[in-house]
């Protein structure tokens, strides 16, 4: 589950609460359903993306290793979040690691806060383009969501039970 969240710019967003989670820097998720702004890879991928149906929750439920992104700069080493007001004006994508269970993101452009929970999953996963594009415009949003680095396995009869809440504390 990765949301979209439209802001005024990154620049003027902020997530609130993240401090003490330590994080993995990776590539962010490709599908054909993604709003990447075009210029966001310097060259072309060499091989066709796989769909999201079949290729994207494997993705983000697993390490990540399926080879879905174009060739890049190697992504930011592993680290832990020393920001409690972490500013989301450059390129970032992380997983964060023992991120709190509730957090907020900020967008001080639109004067609005929006309140993000989770249930069953471990990771968060945050992705920001920067602040280079167009303000109000069709690459100014954030994308947030739960992830797992490790897959759930059960056994046969279990269950399992995930969830994620998004919730605006100015209604």
């Amino acid at each position: 589950v990765c949301n979209h969240l439209r802001v005024s710019t990154p620049d003027a967003t902020y997530a609130v609460g993240l401090q003490g989670s330590d994080y993995r820097g990776r590539e962010p998720l490709l599908s054909e359903f993604s709003i990447l702004p075009p210029d966001y890879y310097a060259t072309a991928p060499s091989s066709p993306q796989p769909r999201w149906v079949s290729k994207g929750l494997d993705m983000l439920l697993s390490g990540g290793g399926g080879g879905q992104s174009a060739p890049r700069a190697a992504p930011e080493p592993d680290g832990e979040e020393d920001d409690n007001y972490k500013h989301l004006t450059a390129e970032l994508c992380r997983v964060y690691r023992h991120a709190p269970r509730e957090f907020t993101v900020i967008d001080r452009g639109r004067r609005n806060s929006v309140c993000l929970s989770r249930r069953g999953f471990e990771e968060l996963y945050v992705f920001s383009p920067g602040s280079k594009y167009e303000w109000y415009g069709k690459f100014a949003y954030v994308c947030i969501g739960p992830a797992m680095l490790e897959p759930v396995v059960l056994p046969p009869g279990a269950t399992w039970q995930g969830a994620q809440c998004i919730r605006n504390p100015n209604l």
